[in-house]
């Protein structure tokens, strides 16, 4: 199923040594194909419960998502041990008390989108993807130091398995618009700690996203390119756009205004910068 997108061992290297056959596979392959197999395997036992218990299994695509997502998910964790989750986005929190817990520590003040200093360009991206249905979309919005608009985009992704893709995506999309549409040195912000740690990362990365972080490691070199990690209130530009985009699969690009989506969110920045 996900030979596709995984780098799994072919049948016929597998050998039927009996009831314990996976062990001697598993000796055979590394941690992240190993990893691989047991999900696939974990996947196809969900399956057949679900037809077990006279239920419609999920659609083929729909378990290819996941397991692209979820092994993707893991991985980064390994290997970006001191990174948070991907905000509202790879893992939602669906235990009762975690909203009061939120509550009872105080709600933390929510900050607003800053200007870049003058000489320089800021651009912001945001990605937004739904896991049951496979839908996403990039974000991306240009500004000046007095907050007026350079350019607003916001593109459809139709090949995309996971929240972290989707991130990476508005990155690299954003940051290739910017280059062609400004001269000025760039800020880049964006509120995916996973993805920034990703693309900061100098070591060769062994997930399916290493060309996609190889190619915005390769726009970084292209010009003075400062990236950052930023809270979710600072990025509400380009979350609204992603989600705009994603909800009306729409791929567009505003130059020098922005759509009435993001009107009030813009204007907004600009007067709080202005005054």
């Amino acid at each position: 199923m996900c030979t596709q997108c995984w780098d799994l061992p072919k049948l016929e290297t597998i050998q039927n040594t009996g009831r314990d056959w996976i062990l001697p596979l598993l000796k055979k392959l590394d941690d992240v194909t190993g990893l691989m197999v047991l999900m696939i395997l974990w996947r196809i036992w969900h399956c057949h419960n679900e037809i077990t218990h006279e239920k419609v299994p999920p659609p083929f695509e729909v378990s290819k998502r996941f397991l692209c997502s979820y092994v993707e998910f893991l991985l980064m964790f390994k290997q970006c041990p001191q990174a948070d989750a991907v905000k509202g986005k790879g893992v939602v929190n669906l235990q009762p008390g975690a909203r009061r817990d939120d509550q009872r520590v105080g709600a933390k003040e929510k900050q607003k989108w800053t200007p870049p200093a003058v000489g320089r360009v800021k651009l912001n991206t945001d990605g937004s993807f739904i896991q049951s249905t496979g839908e996403a979309c990039a974000g991306m919005i240009l500004r000046i130091h007095l907050g007026e608009v350079l350019f607003v985009a916001c593109r459809s992704l139709q090949s995309c398995s996971s929240a972290l893709e989707a991130e990476l995506s508005a990155c690299e999309e954003g940051i290739k618009l910017a280059l062609n549409w400004s001269m000025e040195p760039i800020a880049l912000e964006m509120d995916c700690s996973v993805a920034l740690a990703m693309i900061q990362d100098k070591e060769m990365d062994s997930s399916r996203l290493v060309h996609q972080v190889l190619s915005i490691q390769e726009c970084l070199e292209e010009r003075d390119i400062q990236i950052m990690k930023i809270d979710r209130s600072q990025n509400e530009a380009s979350h609204i756009l992603a989600n705009f985009g994603r909800s009306s699969n729409r791929t567009q690009f505003w130059i020098g205004n922005c759509p009435n989506v993001v009107q009030n969110c813009v204007s907004l920045k600009c007067k709080t910068v202005m005054i």
